[in-house]
C-alpha cells in the first residue's frame, strides 16, 4: 500500500499469538482476535495493555499519549494526569515524609493546589531514535 511502519507488526494467521496472549474475548468470534496493544519496554517489561473489541475503533492519539506518559514516568519520575498532552503540566510524585513536604515549599515553579498534589512544567522529551529492530515485519515469525 506504499506505507512504511516504524514498529513491529505481526500476522497471526493460525491464531497462535492471539490464543497464547488471551486476545480472544469470551462470546466473541473464535476466529477473529480483538484488537490488542501491548506496550513492552526495552527491558521486556509489559508496561500497558489495551484491548479494543472488534466493533470499536482504536485511538492512535490515546496510544501516543500513553507512550508519552510512560516515557515521562521512566525518564523524569513524573506522572501524566488524565487527558494530559505533551507540554502540559505534569504531576510531581507525592511526598513520602514531612521533610519532603517542607522541601517542596522551596520549589517556586510548582503549582501547589495542596501540600500533597503538586504540578510542574513538563520536561522536554528526549529524542526518540528508531532502533534497527523497529522495521516492518520485525518479529513476524515469533509470538
Amino acid at each position: 500500500m506504499g506505507v512504511g511502519l516504524a514498529f513491529p507488526l505481526i500476522a497471526d494467521l493460525d491464531m497462535r499469538v492471539a490464543k497464547t496472549y488471551g486476545m480472544l474475548h469470551p462470546n466473541e468470534s473464535t476466529t477473529e482476535a480483538v484488537r490488542a496493544l501491548f506496550v513492552i519496554d526495552p527491558k521486556r517489561v509489559v508496561r500497558a495493555l489495551i484491548y479494543y473489541p472488534l466493533n470499536v475503533g482504536r485511538s492512535v492519539d490515546e496510544v501516543l499519549r500513553l507512550l508519552d506518559g510512560l516515557q515521562l514516568a521512566s525518564e523524569h519520575g513524573m506522572a501524566a494526569p488524565v487527558g494530559w498532552k505533551q507540554g502540559e503540566p505534569v504531576v510531581v510524585p507525592p511526598p513520602k515524609t514531612l521533610a519532603d513536604v517542607d522541601e517542596r515549599k522551596s520549589h517556586k515553579e510548582y503549582q501547589s493546589p495542596s501540600f500533597y498534589l503538586n504540578k510542574t512544567a513538563c520536561p522536554a522529551p528526549k529524542p526518540k531514535p528508531v532502533a534497527d529492530s523497529m522495521k516492518v515485519g520485525a518479529g513476524a515469525n515469533s509470538p
